[in-house]
């Protein structure tokens, strides 16, 4: 039940940014990234927090997805679609963030992001980040929320 919600998430992550990315498609210096990341969610004292996006960029200026898997309430799910100012070594971004949860609950909220990226020769860079926002849901007599930075260590990849 949790891969195909990964893959769902996955699929809809992909879904919205190549949509975005159309017009962009044209131009020779677009570029593609996709990333894996896992963290911790520093505010609420979770442990694991698995992450995937993806991103297209073009001179300093990008477009990101991402999709975050909770482990609390009934596998909750953040998509969020931010807009970044980003350089080889780091980026600085914000956008619109949507929770689901399997329950019939949903939030939207707004999300801050800032990392540091390892400049290497290779396709691969490792990087450094953190998503500051909050949400409360309630969902029954229980309450799905998460509130404060989330720090996480990955790995993207250039696609093109």
């Amino acid at each position: 039940m949790r891969e195909s919600s990964v893959l769902r998430g996955m699929t809809r992550v992909l879904l919205i940014l190549s949509l975005l990315a159309l017009p962009l498609q044209a131009q020779q210096s677009v570029q593609w990234r996709a990333a894996a990341r896992a963290g911790v969610v520093t505010g609420t004292g979770q442990s694991f927090l698995p992450a995937v996006d993806l991103e297209v960029r073009r001179h300093n200026v990008a477009l990101a997805a991402s999709e975050e898997f909770f482990s609390i309430g009934g596998n909750t799910r953040a998509t969020h679609l931010n807009v970044r100012y980003a350089t080889q070594t780091f980026w600085i971004g914000a956008g619109p963030t949507w929770i689901h949860a399997d329950s019939p609950a949903h939030a939207s909220t707004w999300n801050a992001e800032a990392g540091l990226s390892l400049r290497t020769q290779s396709a691969w860079t490792p990087f450094l980040g953190v998503r500051y926002y909050s949400f409360r849901m309630p969902v029954f007599r229980d309450v799905i929320e998460a509130k404060g930075p989330m720090l996480y260590v990955g790995i993207a990849r250039r696609l093109h």
